[in-house]
């Protein structure tokens, strides 16, 4: 029998039970007895979490880990409030740990920043501007299948797929009232979004009173047992280049943008983003949050 040690977390809050919950499998150290692909897939199933990740030594000495994510159902090359969670994991378990660092995630090496205020909080950099689908959504059938008037989706601004390493479909909705008023369990967007580019679907709204305050939900027909996601760090950076195309005001000269998930279904998220040069001086989204520590234990397999 092996031993496994696990840390669960919730992302992208400042208090237990609210965030998006995450397990953390460290793994390091174990390189003749690693889990493998299927092991983990069972691992990440038994934990019945949005999403596990697995931590690994890197296979590049210069980065800090190697971190594979999986939800109940499948391996995902990248997403936001696993990352956030496993940075800060990381930047409490490991001594002298540098507040600047390479995380081997799927998708690719991703820079990682820590910031030490008053709560500690990590950023991810994500990917440039890609799969930028500018193609015709029914809005008619798509509040419908939010269970929502067609009036409700602003009509100024265009229904679109970004991504900045998932893809999305980026859904501004005329008020918080309104976007609150969707109700998940008359959701069939898979059926909507048959043949297009994703079938996850983040909705947003303004503030009233701050429009460097976004409200957003996100929808997703394939999550398991789940139609709703309270924190979701990767549909975060996707907005982000919405943003940069349709209001860049808002995000001009690094400017934040405070994104309130999670708070319709009682889990209350807080994700800042903003738009930085990375390292080849692309402009791309920056991500991040903070995480609060819930459990510990050991996996006995």
């Amino acid at each position: 029998m092996s031993e496994l040690p696990y840390f669960t977390y919730d992302v992208f809050t400042d208090a237990p039970f609210g965030g998006g919950p995450l397990a953390v499998v460290d793994c390091r150290g174990l390189s003749a007895t690693a889990p493998s692909t299927q092991l983990m897939q069972k691992i990440a199933a038994e934990f019945s979490l949005p999403e596990t990740t697995f931590i690994f030594e890197p296979d590049d000495s210069r980065h800090l880990a190697k971190v594979r994510i999986f939800t109940m159902a499948e391996e995902l090359p990248m997403a936001g409030h696993p990352t956030i969670g496993t940075s800060l994991h990381l930047f409490s378990t490991i001594q002298s740990c540098p507040t600047q660092f390479i995380l081997e995630l799927g998708v690719g090496p991703t820079a990682i920043d820590i910031e030490e205020t008053d709560q500690t909080r990590a950023y991810m950099y994500q990917q440039p501007m890609q799969n930028w689908h500018a193609r015709a959504v029914d809005r008619i059938a798509l509040a419908a299948s939010l269970g929502i008037a067609t009036e409700a989706i602003a009509e100024d601004s265009p229904l679109e797929f970004f991504s900045a390493g998932l893809t999305f479909l980026i859904v501004p909705i005329t008020s918080r009232e309104l976007l609150n008023s969707i109700t998940p369990s008359q959701i069939d967007i898979g059926h909507v979004l048959k043949n297009s580019p994703s079938d996850r679907v983040y909705v947003f709204s303004v503030d009233d009173s701050d429009a460097q305050v976004l409200h957003t939900r996100m929808f997703n027909s394939d999550i398991r047992d789940m139609t709703e996601d309270p924190g979701t760090g990767s549909a975060a950076g996707a907005l982000a280049h919405y943003l940069s195309q349709y209001c860049p005001e808002r995000l001009a000269d690094s400017k934040r943008v405070t994104i309130r998930q999670g708070f319709a279904m009682g889990r209350p998220s807080e994700i800042t983003i903003s738009l930085v040069p990375n390292s080849d001086e692309v402009m791309v989204p920056r991500v991040g949050g903070s995480a609060w520590p819930i459990a510990r234990g050991v996996l006995l397999l």
